[in-house]
């Protein structure tokens, strides 16, 4: 089956950046690019029927226009592209994609630091992501270079890993550019003897393929050393479930944000649950 990667433009501030990251990792393996964005047309209100569908019809073909302009400015002409741009919702329009015959990753924009985490709660694309079943690469906004040395994926026991959701996306990644490390970042005092059999479970799973590691996070000093780890810019990627503590609770949600994505530089990848 062919990969493609589905890139929302509707919620970057910065979509040349966000271009370029899904078109390296695109041209690396092989994969098709479609953007997909959101028309809005101004519509005079006794407007006709078929006066609305030639206003709907101008303004998305205008702004497929621009689109195109600025793809084919920054992307090589190696690579397959293709656009979606509709007033259709993008939810809508998403939907509809990810039915079509093809191994999936969905690309979108994270904002300025302070609008993180209203990105993570309540917002419209933690909404499309809730409600879409596939794999979602949220690149910061001002990473534009796709690099991955290494994969930390963040576990907990009460939370299993979707594993045919990871190894779908495992098959996006060359095994021999890559160190996966299994992580559990623990609260003060936590009991973490099911967590440390459960890395040390998964370490072993994938080590015929991937140089494998696990590390608990633990103690006082918890947050300061998974900082001091993650912060390589660029080139380290974050894993996490929905579902998961990262995402759920609010004191790791807030580090997970500001920290290690925004301060941090570092693409977060939400599997499914």
């Amino acid at each position: 089956m062919r990969e493609r990667f589905i890139v929302l433009m509707d919620f970057s501030e910065e979509p040349e950046n966000l271009i370029r990251y899904a078109a390296g990792w695109a041209e690396r393996v092989a994969a098709e690019l479609v953007f997909v964005q959101k028309t809005t047309a101004l519509i005079p209100g006794l407007a006709d029927a078929e006066t609305k569908r030639m206003l709907l019809e101008k303004t998305n073909a205008e702004d497929t226009e621009k689109l195109k302009a600025m793809v084919e400015r920054i992307v090589s002409p190696v690579v397959r592209t293709s656009y979606s741009v509709t007033d259709e919702s993008v939810q809508q329009r998403l939907h509809r994609l990810l039915e079509e015959d093809y191994h999936h990753l969905v690309f979108i924009g994270l904002k300025r630091v302070g609008l993180l985490e209203k990105w993570l709660v309540g917002s419209k694309p933690l909404r499309i992501i809730e409600n879409t079943p596939d794999i979602f690469v949220a690149i910061p906004e001002d990473i534009s270079r796709f690099s991955h040395g290494k994969v930390f994926v963040g576990i907990a026991a009460e939370h299993p890993l979707n594993v045919l959701e990871f190894r779908k996306l495992l098959g996006f990644l060359d095994p021999a550019d890559i160190e996966i490390i299994f992580f559990h970042l623990a609260k003060p005092d936590e009991n973490v003897e099911k967590e440390t059999a459960l890395l040390q479970k998964l370490s072993q799973a994938f080590a015929a393929d991937f140089t494998t590691d696990f590390k608990i996070y633990e103690g006082n000093s918890a947050f300061d050393d998974i900082r001091k780890v993650i912060n390589n810019k660029i080139e380290e990627i974050l894993v996490v479930q929905e579902g998961s503590r990262l995402l759920s609770d609010r004191l790791f949600r807030r580090f997970l944000i500001n920290d290690l994505i925004y301060e941090g530089r570092t693409p977060l990848i939400i599997l499914p649950e």
